[in-house]
């Protein structure tokens, strides 16, 4: 058997250093994988607690009835008058398209 060489035993220790070097490389790189974290604790349970309370209206602040029947009458005069327009606006529609009808 032949004699190993100090050369050869260079190389050896220098196979082996980069053997053992890949190898820990490709478990750091991995370890994740191996060894997973530990899932965290559960998510806890939440009860639905009682709904709120609508809140009370001011009674500093609240408006008065006859407050409240002017802003229903302005509401019902709005309505009317856009009534009243859209009517407008149909009879035009019908005025033109009768006026095309007949020449």
């Amino acid at each position: 058997m032949a004699r190993m060489t100090s050369t050869h035993k260079v190389q050896i220790i220098i196979a082996l250093i980069t053997v053992t070097g890949g190898i820990l490389v490709a478990l750091l790189t991995s370890w994740d994988k191996f060894f997973p974290p530990p899932p965290g604790p559960p998510a806890p349970v939440v009860q639905p607690g009682p709904a709120p309370m609508p809140m009370p209206l001011p009674v500093a602040g609240m408006p008065s009835a006859e407050a409240l029947e002017r802003l229903k009458q302005s509401q019902e005069d709005v309505v009317n008058r856009s009534a009243s327009a859209l009517d407008d606006i149909t009879d035009q529609i019908d005025a033109q398209s009768a006026n095309l009808a007949g020449h």
